[in-house]
Protein backbone atom coordinates (compact mmCIF):
# COMPACT_ATOMS: atom_id res chain seq x y z
CA UNK A 1 0.00 0.00 0.00
CA UNK A 2 2.99 2.42 0.33
CA UNK A 3 3.86 1.82 -3.37
CA UNK A 4 0.56 3.23 -4.17
CA UNK A 5 0.14 5.84 -2.00
CA UNK A 6 3.55 7.01 -2.98
CA UNK A 7 2.22 6.48 -6.75
CA UNK A 8 -1.29 8.77 -5.76
CA UNK A 9 1.32 11.20 -3.60
CA UNK A 10 3.41 11.21 -7.70
CA UNK A 11 0.79 12.01 -9.81
CA UNK A 12 -0.55 14.86 -7.41
CA UNK A 13 2.82 16.73 -7.57
CA UNK A 14 2.79 16.41 -11.12
CA UNK A 15 -0.79 17.45 -11.32
CA UNK A 16 0.45 20.78 -9.70
CA UNK A 17 4.01 21.12 -11.34
CA UNK A 18 1.58 21.04 -14.74
CA UNK A 19 -0.21 24.13 -13.34
CA UNK A 20 2.50 25.83 -12.27
CA UNK A 21 4.02 25.56 -16.18
CA UNK A 22 6.61 23.25 -15.27
CA UNK A 23 5.95 20.48 -17.92
CA UNK A 24 8.87 18.65 -18.53
CA UNK A 25 9.13 17.61 -14.93
CA UNK A 26 5.42 17.09 -14.76
CA UNK A 27 5.44 14.49 -17.83
CA UNK A 28 8.50 12.79 -15.40
CA UNK A 29 6.66 12.64 -12.26
CA UNK A 30 3.38 11.04 -14.58
CA UNK A 31 6.16 8.79 -15.42
CA UNK A 32 7.17 7.91 -12.04
CA UNK A 33 3.93 7.84 -10.45
CA UNK A 34 3.05 4.74 -12.97
CA UNK A 35 6.38 2.97 -11.98
CA UNK A 36 5.67 3.05 -8.59
CA UNK A 37 2.06 2.17 -9.20
CA UNK A 38 3.61 -0.99 -11.53
CA UNK A 39 5.85 -2.29 -9.05
CA UNK A 40 3.10 -1.98 -6.39
CA UNK A 41 1.38 -4.64 -8.78
CA UNK A 42 4.49 -6.63 -8.64
CA UNK A 43 4.98 -6.70 -5.06
CA UNK A 44 0.85 -8.01 -4.44
CA UNK A 45 1.89 -10.92 -6.73
CA UNK A 46 5.29 -11.15 -4.53
CA UNK A 47 7.38 -10.33 -7.78
CA UNK A 48 10.29 -8.47 -7.83
CA UNK A 49 10.48 -5.67 -10.55
CA UNK A 50 13.35 -4.45 -11.41
CA UNK A 51 14.01 -1.10 -13.85
CA UNK A 52 12.08 1.86 -15.26
CA UNK A 53 10.71 0.74 -18.51
CA UNK A 54 6.91 0.72 -17.68
CA UNK A 55 6.40 -1.26 -21.02
CA UNK A 56 8.83 -4.16 -20.27
CA UNK A 57 7.62 -4.48 -16.63
CA UNK A 58 4.07 -4.83 -17.92
CA UNK A 59 4.78 -7.11 -20.82
CA UNK A 60 6.80 -9.14 -18.00
CA UNK A 61 4.36 -9.36 -15.36
CA UNK A 62 2.16 -10.68 -18.33
CA UNK A 63 1.86 -14.32 -17.62
CA UNK A 64 0.41 -13.33 -14.38
CA UNK A 65 -1.57 -10.36 -15.06
CA UNK A 66 -3.47 -9.62 -18.10
CA UNK A 67 -2.43 -5.98 -19.58
CA UNK A 68 -4.79 -4.45 -21.97
CA UNK A 69 -2.99 -3.60 -25.21
CA UNK A 70 -4.17 0.15 -24.38
CA UNK A 71 -2.55 -0.36 -20.88
CA UNK A 72 0.84 -0.96 -22.50
CA UNK A 73 0.57 1.76 -25.37
CA UNK A 74 -0.01 4.28 -22.48
CA UNK A 75 3.43 2.83 -21.01
CA UNK A 76 5.25 3.04 -24.68
CA UNK A 77 4.10 6.72 -24.28
CA UNK A 78 4.98 7.52 -20.94
CA UNK A 79 8.47 5.41 -20.83
CA UNK A 80 9.75 8.33 -23.04
CA UNK A 81 8.91 10.98 -20.17
CA UNK A 82 12.19 8.16 -18.67
CA UNK A 83 14.96 10.22 -20.03
CA UNK A 84 13.90 12.83 -22.28
CA UNK A 85 11.92 14.80 -19.66
CA UNK A 86 14.54 15.53 -17.47
CA UNK A 87 18.15 15.39 -19.62
CA UNK A 88 19.59 17.90 -21.66
CA UNK A 89 21.86 16.08 -23.44
CA UNK A 90 18.78 14.78 -25.24
CA UNK A 91 18.29 17.68 -27.34
CA UNK A 92 20.72 19.21 -29.55
CA UNK A 93 19.98 22.31 -28.15
CA UNK A 94 18.29 23.66 -25.03
CA UNK A 95 17.21 21.69 -22.15
CA UNK A 96 13.62 19.85 -21.87
CA UNK A 97 11.80 22.69 -20.26
CA UNK A 98 12.03 23.94 -24.16
CA UNK A 99 10.49 21.38 -25.80
CA UNK A 100 7.84 20.66 -22.82
CA UNK A 101 4.28 21.73 -23.56
CA UNK A 102 0.95 21.97 -21.69
CA UNK A 103 -0.65 19.88 -23.80
CA UNK A 104 2.15 17.17 -23.05
CA UNK A 105 2.06 17.34 -19.60
CA UNK A 106 -1.92 16.92 -19.59
CA UNK A 107 -0.90 14.01 -21.52
CA UNK A 108 1.09 12.38 -19.62
CA UNK A 109 -1.32 12.87 -16.36
CA UNK A 110 -4.14 10.64 -18.25
CA UNK A 111 -2.09 8.23 -19.39
CA UNK A 112 -0.32 7.67 -15.68
CA UNK A 113 -4.01 7.79 -14.59
CA UNK A 114 -4.74 5.02 -16.80
CA UNK A 115 -1.93 3.12 -15.69
CA UNK A 116 -2.28 3.46 -12.45
CA UNK A 117 -6.42 2.56 -12.14
CA UNK A 118 -5.06 -0.40 -14.06
CA UNK A 119 -2.86 -1.61 -11.25
CA UNK A 120 -5.17 -0.44 -8.56
CA UNK A 121 -7.66 -2.67 -9.97
CA UNK A 122 -5.81 -5.89 -10.51
CA UNK A 123 -4.17 -5.27 -6.89
CA UNK A 124 -7.97 -5.46 -5.55
CA UNK A 125 -8.12 -8.50 -6.98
Amino acid sequence: MDWLGQSKHSLESARLLSKGGFHDIACFHSQQAAELAVKALYLSRTLDGRGHSLTRLLKEIEGDVKVPEDVLRAAQQLDRHYIQARSPRCFDSGSPMDYFTGEDSREALQLAEEVINFCVAKIAR
